[in-house]
């Protein structure tokens, strides 16, 4: 297969289900490593009803940097007929695992043909931060819904050239709602545009739990001030120093909220936020599931949208 790239995908009825239209038993299965790119999947193969059967590896309200695959998991990837990831460091701990899917059955989206990865942060030795490392890039590309509509046509035509024409599968349908969806993440991006315009410049400011809202910004014109675990992964640890700095950056910046991933502890940020008096406002940044609106990949970037406007707007 000419394109390498992972996605994640999920459905909203459970780790292993398809989309709400529900596929045939048998019928070929795509799994996407995350619940976020099982959703994106699950729409441009029009909920099961074309032929397709959409799973995601990780359940819904996991963390994706700290998901340690099991030996099911290995099972359902070698069942699979094709296998959407994330890549770019996303999926640590199932990177063995991923690595042993057959390169023509694996799809990696942050490898989709003219996408710009963001450098992310790296901690050095000392526990320094180190903007722009060569080895992190940021992975979260899913927060720019543009980005997931430029990879709604390459993700098609993969699912179409892994499956077979006796598998009773529509291409045409899946040709169709694949452009359907595209249009409907281009209406998403400008109505997020619309809502985030009543935002001044200045209350344009982001204080994250983890570097993982790059995408969002640039697209939307924020600016990501701090972060209080200074790397794209949960994995990282905080240090006293940059917390310090970070407090002194809210104070003279204004922020009035902290936003922390809704599958993280965020003990770390719920301190800091004390110490400064501000908000911390839950975001479901990784994964769907939940509810709050967050059931599905649109439904989520509206909420967290909202929940980002109405916490800085004050």
């Amino acid at each position: 297969m000419a394109i390498a790239a992972s996605l994640s995908l999920t459905a909203s009825c459970g780790d292993e289900g398809a989309g709400s239209g529900g596929p045939d038993a048998g019928s070929p299965v795509v799994l996407a490593t995350t619940s976020i790119w099982a959703d994106v999947i699950g729409e441009l193969t029009c909920d099961g009803e074309a032929g397709v059967t959409v799973e995601t590896l990780m359940p819904p309200g996991v963390d994706p940097h700290q998901y340690e695959p099991s030996l099911h998991d290995r099972q359902r990837l070698e069942g699979a007929r094709l296998v959407v990831a994330n890549g770019a460091g996303l999926e640590a701990g199932a990177t063995p695992l991923l690595d042993s899917v057959d390169a023509d059955l694996l799809v990696t989206i942050t490898e989709l043909p003219g996408l710009q990865l963001l450098a992310g942060s790296h901690e050095d030795e000392a526990g320094h931060e180190e903007a722009g490392h060569e080895e992190d890039v940021d992975p979260h590309v899913w927060l720019d819904p543009t980005i997931v509509a430029a990879s709604i046509d390459p993700l098609a035509d993969a699912v179409v050239e892994a499956v077979e024409a006796g598998d009773g599968v529509d291409a045409d349908a899946i040709a169709d709602c694949a452009e359907a969806y595209r249009q409907q993440l281009e209406a998403l991006d400008a109505e997020i545009e619309d809502t985030v315009g009543v935002l001044t410049e200045r209350r344009r400011v982001l204080v994250t739990n983890h570097d993982a809202y790059g995408y969002f910004a640039e697209r939307y014109g924020f600016d990501v001030v701090g972060t209080v675990i200074p790397s794209t992964s949960t994995m990282a640890e905080t240090n006293a120093v940059d917390l310090q700095q970070l407090a002194a950056t809210i104070g003279r910046e204004d922020v009035p909220a902290i936003f922390v991933d809704a599958d993280h502890d965020g003990a770390e940020a719920e301190n800091l936020a004390r110490s400064v008096d501000v908000e911390v406002v839950r975001l479901a940044a990784e994964s769907l599931g939940g509810g709050g609106g967050t059931d599905s990949y649109e439904e989520l970037m509206r909420t967290n949208t909202r929940a980002i406007v109405d916490a800085l707007a004050g």
